[in-house]
């Protein structure tokens, strides 16, 4: 049984939170800019902070176009914050989009060029497989 609390919802991501599995799930929506990317990141630390909570989920199956704008901020700034609220894992569901997969990509590479440790990221094609996922580990 799954008790998911919205915690964030806006035309461009969803943010729920499973207080049974202790996970929270993204569904990234369009076109995100940048100041709504940090909004939603901003809301999944807060949760990490709050719930003690070390596992996302993020689904970018519906997002579109580049977000690498982000990518600097996200490993240089939000990243260190999360990892030392605990963030230990995170399923990404692959996007359809062309454009979000490469942003994506080039993200994994800023991960691995900071060889970061005690985390682990790993991609999946549906949102049912990442989820099986987080709660097996």
């Amino acid at each position: 049984m799954h008790n998911n609390i919205v915690y964030f919802n806006e035309k461009f991501c969803q943010i729920t939170y499973d207080t049974d599995s202790n996970i929270i799930t993204a569904r990234w929506y369009g076109y995100p800019l940048l100041a709504n990317i940090q909004r939603g990141m901003e809301v999944y630390l807060d949760i990490m902070q709050n719930h003690q909570c070390n596992k996302l989920l993020s689904d970018l199956g519906k997002a579109k176009g580049t977000f690498t704008v982000a990518n600097d901020w996200i490993a240089n700034d939000w990243m260190p914050r999360a990892l030392r609220a605990g963030y230990r894992a995170c399923a990404m569901v692959y996007p359809d989009d062309v454009f979000t997969k490469f942003a994506l990509k080039e993200l994994n590479q800023k991960y691995e060029k900071a060889r970061l440790t005690n985390f682990v990221l790993k991609y999946f094609h549906k949102e049912e497989d990442a989820l099986l996922w987080l709660m097996a580990i």
